[in-house]
C-alpha cells in the first residue's frame, strides 16, 4: 500500500510539472494563438511488455506510437512487435511468460516483424525528425516533409530538435523502461534517444495544459476512459469513434480484439484526448 500511495504521489508530482511545462513550451512556441496549438502534432507511446523486474527493468513486447493533431485528428500510425528476448534468470522468464498469457499472449521468443535498431530508428524519425532526416532517415509523415512552418504544422519541442512522447499515465514506468531496455540491448550510445523523465509528457498534463489555452475545462470523465487502455477489456468494448472491424488492432490482436494492443491502445488513447477538448476546438 505504501508503495501505491508513493507511486501516486510521484505520478502527481509528474502530472504538475508536465502541465506547467508544456504551457510554457505552448506560450514559447506559439504565443498562446489558438490556430497553431490546433495544429501542433504531438506523438502518444504505448507499450506491451513483459512485465516490471525489480522496479526497472522491462521488455517490451510490442510498440505503438500514434501522432496526431488537435485540428484533424490522428495523423498516422505505427507499431510493431518487438524481439527476440532472451531472459536468462529463471524467476523472471517464468513471471514474463505468465503475463503474457494473461494480457497480449505473444512469445518471448517472437522475432519482430522490425529488427531492434529498425526499431529505434523509428522512435528517433518521429520525435527527432529534422536530425534523422540529416542522417538518412525518413519514417511515418516525415518521409517527404519535415517541420516547416510553411507547410501549416507545428512541432513542441522540449530539447533542441526533440519531441517529447505523450503517454498514458499508469504506463509511464512501463514505457520509459521498456524504451531504456530497448536503446540498451543494440547497445545504442545515443543521450537524445527517449529514456529520461522529460523526455516524456503525462496525456493528461497535455490535455489540461491545452484546455487553459482555450478558456475551458475538459471532459470531467476523460481520465477515467484513459485508464482503462492497454488492459484487457470485453471483446465488444469499442470507442465511438471506432468502426467494429478492429481495424485500430494490430494483425496479431485483430482476430480475437485483444485489446493488450499498443496499436489500439495509442490510437483510443488519441481519440479520447480529441473528445476531451472537443467542445472547445470548434
Amino acid at each position: 500500500m505504501a508503495d501505491v500511495e508513493e507511486t501516486n504521489r510521484l505520478l502527481d508530482e509528474k502530472y504538475e510539472y508536465d502541465k506547467q511545462r508544456v504551457a510554457e513550451m505552448l506560450r514559447k512556441r506559439t504565443n498562446g494563438c489558438q490556430h497553431k496549438i490546433k495544429k501542433m502534432r504531438w506523438l502518444i507511446c504505448s507499450t506491451q511488455t513483459y512485465g516490471l523486474f525489480d522496479g526497472a527493468t522491462c521488455y517490451p513486447a510490442e510498440l505503438g506510437i500514434c501522432e496526431f493533431d488537435f485540428n484533424e485528428g490522428i495523423l498516422e500510425t505505427f507499431s510493431t512487435p518487438v524481439g527476440p528476448w532472451n531472459i536468462d534468470n529463471e524467476v523472471q522468464r517464468t513471471r514474463a511468460l505468465y503475463h503474457a498469457s494473461e494480457t497480449h499472449q505473444m512469445p518471448l521468443g517472437r522475432r519482430g516483424r522490425l529488427e531492434k535498431p529498425a526499431v529505434c530508428m523509428e522512435i528517433l524519425g518521429r520525435t527527432e525528425p529534422r536530425l534523422a532526416a540529416a542522417h538518412g532517415v525518413r519514417v511515418g509523415l516525415y518521409r517527404d516533409e519535415i517541420d516547416d512552418h510553411s507547410r501549416g504544422f507545428y512541432h513542441l519541442e522540449h530539447s533542441p530538435k526533440r519531441r517529447p512522447l505523450v503517454c498514458l499515465r499508469h504506463e509511464f514506468r512501463l514505457v520509459q523502461a521498456s524504451l531504456r531496455e530497448l536503446c540498451q540491448s543494440v547497445n545504442l550510445q545515443y543521450e537524445g534517444f527517449p529514456k529520461a523523465d522529460d523526455d516524456f509528457i503525462l496525456a493528461e498534463a497535455l490535455v489540461d495544459a491545452v484546455a487553459e489555452f482555450f478558456d475551458g475545462e475538459p471532459l470531467r470523465e476523460y481520465p477515467a476512459f484513459l485508464k482503462g487502455l492497454g488492459s484487457r477489456l470485453p471483446r465488444e468494448s469499442v470507442t465511438p469513434w471506432e468502426k467494429r472491424d478492429g481495424a485500430l488492432f494490430c494483425p496479431l490482436h485483430r482476430p480475437d480484439r485483444n485489446s493488450c494492443c499498443a496499436a489500439v491502445t495509442v490510437s483510443r488513447a488519441a481519440y479520447i484526448l480529441l473528445y476531451a477538448l472537443d467542445h472547445m476546438l470548434d
